[in-house]
């Protein structure tokens, strides 16, 4: 069977550079389970031109007319193919086919910059994607809780799936002797949802003020404009900064003591989280969206709002008493073990096979 598989943004828009981050991740997961399944998956994504591109073995097609209208792509791809998989809710009014799945990764209007007449759109954008497909499938409890306050109705095609993390691959560093220097480390995306520079004046304020701490920064490189304007910060004495291949990931949690995940806004199961998770980090997350899903304040990291004081406050405890870096470390490793990539690739399978192959969800 041949599924044509809608991601925005899988490959740039010129088709030469591999996009990082969550949703492309959570992407390349699912072309691995359909390709296992033994489905032949083809990945069609919005572009500046129309191109082909082969990765890893997989065809993606880039549409061009994206430049013109986003709803034009999607139709293309609807045009194209019979069965068709949503990477994502479409944040315009759109056509989905019947017999189909869409994702929902989460939350993504809870910004102060989004006005109210933004968020009234994007929440009925969702009930019609709810209401053409046979199933959404989204990463968190967050997504489906306020979809129920709303389409009360319809939340019935809402599956929940969270995000998962190869506890294999990630995983604590053997026991080491006690360090000088604690790391704190920010894996995260450069942008102002993921909360960037709350990391940023969280560092700068504790960088006169603790003399045994250093700061890491995991970060991407799909804005290279991002990167130039943060290098002052990273020419810092105790600042270092990585741009790191998903596979290298492992060994920066290894060396990190605590993880920051300062998210503002958007924000579902987040994959950095659940790697903090797997390594045994002390974890210090915001109170946004899925991250409340994963993290219980107290038992397996902090919870905190988004806002300096409070992060630094959490991470000045932290700094401070080594038998809670520990404690909340090995309860996050536990919790992890619920978010493995088996549980996730068993149950988006069963829904696979479900809606694709008998039309029923």
């Amino acid at each position: 069977m041949k599924i044509g598989f809608f991601v925005p943004n899988l490959l740039s828009w010129s088709g030469d550079q591999i996009v990082i981050g969550g949703l492309e991740r959570y992407a390349w997961a699912l072309i691995e389970l359909m390709k296992d399944i033994g489905w032949e998956v083809e990945v069609h994504q919005n572009a500046n031109y129309d191109w082909q591109q082969e990765v890893n073995g997989v065809t993606i097609l880039g549409h061009g007319v994206a430049r013109f209208s986003l709803e034009a792509s999607v139709e293309q791809v609807n045009s194209l193919c019979d069965r068709v998989l949503y990477g994502s809710i479409l944040q315009k009014p759109m056509y989905y086919k019947e017999n189909s799945i869409v994702i929902s990764h989460g939350v993504w209007w809870d910004g102060k910059e989004v006005s109210s007449e933004q968020r009234a759109k994007i929440v009925k954008n969702c009930g019609d994607a709810l209401k053409q497909t046979s199933l959404m499938i989204s990463c968190d409890y967050n997504f489906l809780n306020v979809m129920r306050t709303v389409f009360p109705d319809l939340t019935d095609k809402i599956r929940v799936i969270p995000n998962f993390v190869d506890t294999e691959e990630f995983k604590p560093a053997p026991k080491k002797k006690s360090k000088q220097t604690l790391k704190i480390l920010y894996p995260r995306r450069l942008d102002y949802c993921r909360g960037t520079d709350l990391f940023i004046q969280l560092a700068n304020n504790l960088l006169g003020k603790e003399n045994k701490v250093e700061f890491l920064m995991a970060i991407d490189h799909n804005r290279p404009q991002y990167n130039q304007e943060l290098e002052p910060f990273l020419r810092q004495d105790r600042v270092k900064g990585f741009n790191l291949q998903f596979e290298e990931m492992q060994n920066i949690y290894r060396q990190a003591d605590i993880v920051v995940i300062p998210s503002r806004y958007s924000e579902g199961t987040s994959f950095s989280c659940l790697e903090a998770m797997a390594s045994g980090n002390a974890i210090i997350a915001t109170d946004v969206g899925g991250l409340t899903n994963l993290i219980i304040n107290g038992y397996n990291g902090i919870l905190v709002p988004p806002r300096v004081k409070a992060i630094e406050t959490a991470v000045n405890f932290l700094i401070h008493d080594s038998q809670s870096r520990q404690r909340l470390g090995k309860n996050a490793r536990k919790t992890a073990m619920a978010f493995t990539l088996d549980r996730w690739r068993k149950q988006w399978a069963g829904y696979l096979k479900a809606v694709y192959l008998s039309g029923d969800g």
